[in-house]
């Protein structure tokens, strides 16, 4: 059997979302003078975009109302802010380039939405190492 392509998971493997996402929840928890801790974060990985995991951890600790609109805005901004200082994970690029040399084709794979993923595939300048086809699910 030979080999003619590789799929790279994108959150993770390619670039470190985890590690923003988690820092931007624990910013969040300590504006109520809260400790979100990484083994509840960690349940989460890997789970559907809409995993409320966090939100409802939250809602336990807290007594009263919260909007969970306005935090979910806050959260999204302060991860995005971060995101924009990571780079791609230590030998992803030497892989990648190894394939490329090789001849195979390679993919993504993400719960991500296409266009997040694309973005930042551009953003770290490695769009054109990938055969790009936007997946039926267009997020």
């Amino acid at each position: 059997m030979t080999i003619k392509g590789l799929i790279f998971d994108f959150d993770g493997l390619i670039l470190d979302t985890e590690t923003p996402e988690y820092t931007a929840w624990k910013e969040i928890f300590q504006k109520y003078h809260l400790q979100f801790p990484a083994e509840k974060y960690l349940s989460t990985i890997g789970a559907t975009p809409d995993n409320r995991g966090p939100f409802e951890y939250l809602k336990e600790q807290i007594s009263n109302a919260i909007d969970f609109g306005e935090i979910e805005k806050h959260l999204h901004k302060r991860f995005n802010e971060l995101l924009q200082d990571e780079v791609i994970r230590p030998g992803v690029s030497g892989f990648i380039n190894l394939a490329k040399s090789k001849g195979l084709k390679l993919g993504v794979a993400s719960s991500a939405s296409n266009n997040w993923v694309y973005g930042n595939l551009k953003r770290l300048k490695l769009i054109h190492y990938f055969n790009w086809r936007l997946s039926l699910d267009s997020r």
